[in-house]
Parts: structure tokens; sequence; C-alpha cells
């Protein structure tokens, strides 16, 4: 199948087949840089976007409708009343916890994909589904329950791309502290979800120096 590209304006290139993890500590971006995915998404060709239907799964937190309609007033400027409500309508957001989340991939996703014409799904963020409900009692992470779930769920999105030609993004937070000089590229979940995916961007949270009068 051919790739198609769709670039944000972050200044990435990102392809379709994929299984794309963006990565990176609290307050770095994540979530915004999954705003301009949708919006390359969702708006239209004119504007030289893809015009077609995107799926953003929150796990964690909603997604905020007032931070979203900042980023999509500026993207969607140009546009006709009626070009940006058809944009809307183009997005999907789905707020799932565990149970919900298993329950829609194995029986409602491959439905909701061809009804719903989508080009894009994003899951904000794999952790909130991965991590949280395989804590027992003892607040220890019962790893061999958590490696059976990766495994299935990375050769479902990995399925579902090539089937339905995707664009496929996962955010997920680091384990390491960046603060201290650690390994920034050390995602959470692990060698075995680290291993299972195509892509993975790193974001930075830009330091800024507090400058003092005493």
């Amino acid at each position: 199948l051919a790739k198609e590209v769709v670039k944000t304006n972050v200044e990435v290139h990102l392809e379709n087949m994929n299984l794309t993890e963006i990565t990176g500590e609290a307050g770095s971006g994540k979530t915004q840089f999954c705003i301009h995915v949708i919006l390359c998404t969702i708006l239209p060709k004119s504007i030289s976007c893809l015009q077609q239907g995107c799926l953003y799964i929150s796990t964690v937190q909603k997604l905020s409708e007032t931070r979203f309609n900042q980023f999509f007033s500026t993207y969607a400027s140009l546009l006709s009343d009626k070009e940006q409500q058809l944009a809307l309508m183009r997005l999907f957001h789905k707020h799932f916890n565990p149970n919900e989340f298993e329950k829609f991939f194995s029986i409602e996703i491959e439905k909701f994909i061809v009804d719903n014409s989508i080009k894009t799904i994003i899951i904000d963020s794999i952790t909130g589904i991965a991590d949280t409900q395989f804590i027992e009692d003892n607040n220890e992470v019962n790893y061999k329950e958590r490696s059976k779930f990766l495994k299935i769920y990375l050769r479902l999105f990995k399925e579902l791309i090539v089937k339905y030609n995707l664009f496929f993004f996962v955010t997920n937070n680091v384990s390491a502290n960046l603060n201290e000089g650690n390994d920034a590229s050390k995602p959470c979940l692990g060698k075995l979800w680290e291993n299972g995916v195509n892509t993975r961007i790193l974001l930075i949270k830009e330091k800024k120096e507090i400058l003092s009068d005493f």
C-alpha cells in the first residue's frame, strides 16, 4: 500500500502504516502534538489536510474543548462556517476506562473505522490503559499479565494499520527523570512495548531560566 504523509506545524512529517509513539515527560506537549495531528486529518484538502475521519481516544483526561477550539480556530480561520462544521463532524472523541477500551477494540473497532471513514487513530495515553490496571493490591505491577496485554494489542494495532491504511498514534510517558540527566528516551511499559513501536518521537520540555533580583 502506498504511504501518505501528514505534516504538522511542529515540523514533523508522519507516515501512515506505522505505529507511532509520542513520548515525553508531563507537560512536554504530547496532547498538543495530538491536536495538530487531529486537525491535519479532519480539515479539508483545500488547505492541504486529509479531510478524513479521526478517532481520538482519551484514557486519563478528556480532550479539553477550550484547548482544542483554540487550535481549531487558528487552523480553520480561512474556512467557511460550513467547512468548519464538516471538519468538526469528522472528529470522534471517546473516553475509555480499561474495560471499555478492551470491549471497543475487541467488538466495535472495525465497524467504527468503516462507518466513519477513519483515517487516523490516536490513543492518549497507552499508559492509562496498559499500566494502571495491572497494579496489584501491594502496589506491584503484574508484569506477566501486562506483557500478555501488550502482545495482544501491539498485534491488533498493526493489523488495523495495515488493513485500513491508517495513521496510528499512541502517547506514552517516560520512566526517567529528564531533569536529573537519566535516559530521556526510555518510555514506560518496558522492552516489549519499546520494541513493538515502529516510530518513536520524543518531546522535550523547554527549560527556562528564572532570573532573580536577589
